[in-house]
C-alpha cells in the first residue's frame, strides 16, 4: 500500500512540476512582443486556506495595452495574494503577437518555475529518501 502511494505522489509532483515548467516554456515561446501596459484593475479569486479552512482572496491584475492596432484587456495568469501593482500603473509585459490576450507580466514566470522545481524535488525526494514512503 505505501509503495502505491508513494508511486502516486511521484506521479502528481512529476506532473505538476513538468506542466509549469512546460508552462513557462510555452509563454516565453508564445509572448515574443514587448509593449507598455496600463493596469486597470483586479480580478479577484478565493482560495481555501486548508489550515484555517477559510478562503483568502487572491489577485490577478488585469492589463490594458494597445496591440494589433486595437486596445487589448487581458487579465495575468497569475494571481496573488496582494494587489501588486497600483491602479493606473504603466508596467512592460510581453504579449503573444497572435493572442494578445495570452501576457506574461514581470515575475509570472518566476511562480511557475519555482512550482516547477519545487514539484520535481518533491518526487525526486519520494524516490530518494525511504523515509518519505
Amino acid at each position: 500500500m505505501d509503495q502505491a502511494i508513494s508511486f502516486i505522489a511521484i506521479v502528481v509532483f512529476l506532473f505538476v512540476g513538468l506542466r509549469s515548467l512546460v508552462n513557462v516554456y510555452m509563454r516565453v515561446r508564445n509572448c515574443t512582443e514587448r509593449t507598455e501596459a496600463l493596469v486597470t484593475g483586479y480580478e479577484e479569486s478565493y482560495v481555501t486556506d486548508t489550515n484555517s479552512h477559510t478562503e483568502q482572496p487572491t489577485y490577478a491584475p488585469v492589463f490594458t495595452f494597445y496591440a494589433g492596432g486595437r486596445n487589448v484587456t487581458a487579465v495575468s495568469n497569475v494571481s496573488r495574494g496582494s494587489q501588486k501593482y497600483d491602479i493606473g500603473e504603466r508596467v512592460m509585459i510581453r504579449y503573444n503577437p497572435k493572442d494578445p490576450k495570452e501576457i506574461s507580466a514581470p515575475g509570472d514566470n518566476l511562480v511557475n518555475i519555482l512550482v516547477g522545481v519545487g514539484g520535481i524535488a518533491a518526487a525526486a525526494a519520494v524516490l530518494i529518501f525511504p523515509e518519505f514512503r
